[in-house]
């Protein structure tokens, strides 16, 4: 992620000396003025908005035309599991990409209103959430909603709304990491240079790259954290667990499919072991719970660096 530089604490419109106008005991008052500083910066470049917008649906579209109306030979399942590998993997990275660099540019302010008490970390970190919530949602249903029905997964109001769901988690889950790398090094380079070594493992055991059974034992633990995991095997188990495919006689074995349904598949990958989908996303918002606090560490940590200087 580009940073775009501290913001000019000159912006009237953008900075908050208007809340200290509000008595201590009015949260509401200076959490609804500060949730809308954040909007008011996610917003106020257009041309970085509009990139994103295109990135989400140019992806999409992209996504759609090479996993075009994926059929229910034998290799539907490989493609489907693919299809939603990428899917998070995309969301995961964009999120936390445009959180990174409007943080960084708005930890100037931050530091400063924060050092002289117009608000707490914790407050500006819900102002955050609040802020980024109606911005990723609708960036992950403009990524979900062509994707879904080019590439011809299950025609289903349900499944169509999971889906969006998951893309959202993994959106929201890579925004918070970003927030979280960002307020603790207080660097662009280097919360890009950490950013990976976060992430990866996660990708490696979601359990499409690598099948756990071929993991050291020593590492096997982590994929109890994989959040890339959680999404992927949610994805997963909403698409195949009803869908039945078919084989030509060339690919029969003694008469039966090698794949013969969706339930074969999810076995195989191990998505009946830890739980459902239910299981699966809420584990998704326990970790997103988790790393908000490791967020709000951060925070503090950037006001105690403000104190020091």
């Amino acid at each position: 992620a580009e940073y775009m530089g501290e913001l000019d604490p000159e912006d009237a419109d953008l900075t908050f000396v208007e809340a200290a106008k509000f008595p201590r005991p009015f949260v509401t008052s200076v959490l609804w003025e500060l949730t809308a500083r954040h909007v008011q910066l996610a917003l106020r470049n257009q041309k970085a908005m509009m990139a994103r917008v295109m990135q989400a649906v140019s992806t999409s579209l992209i996504f759609g035309a090479l996993y075009w109306q994926l059929g229910l030979g034998q290799n539907g399942w490989r493609d489907r599991l693919g299809l939603f590998f990428l899917s998070c993997i995309f969301n995961l990275f964009a999120g936390m990409q445009s959180t990174t660099t409007i943080f960084l540019a708005d930890l100037g302010v931050y530091r400063r209103e924060s050092h002289e008490g117009l608000y707490s970390p914790p407050t500006y970190l819900l102002a955050k959430v609040l802020s980024d919530l109606p911005i990723q949602a609708g960036l992950a249903l403009l990524f979900a909603t062509p994707l879904y029905f080019m590439a011809g997964l299950v025609v289903d109001v349900d499944k169509f709304f999971l889906f969006a769901l998951i893309c959202f988690l993994c959106a929201f889950l890579g925004s918070t990491i970003g927030l979280a790398l960002a307020a603790a090094t207080r660097d662009a380079d280097a919360t890009n240079a950490l950013a990976p070594a976060v992430l990866i493992p996660s990708v490696l055991l979601s359990g499409y790259l690598l099948r756990i059974e071929s993991v050291t034992i020593v590492l096997r633990w982590i994929r109890h954290i994989s959040m890339m995991k959680y999404a992927f095997l949610a994805l997963s188990i909403s698409e195949l667990q009803d869908l039945r495919f078919h084989c030509t006689p060339s690919e029969a074995d003694g008469g039966q499919c090698p794949v013969p349904d969706g339930e074969f598949v999810l076995r195989s990958i191990g998505a009946r072991r830890d739980g459902g989908i239910g299981f699966d996303i809420g584990i998704l918002w326990v970790m997103l719970a988790g790393i908000m606090l490791f967020a709000l560490l951060g925070l503090y940590g950037a006001r105690r660096a403000t104190k020091k200087h």
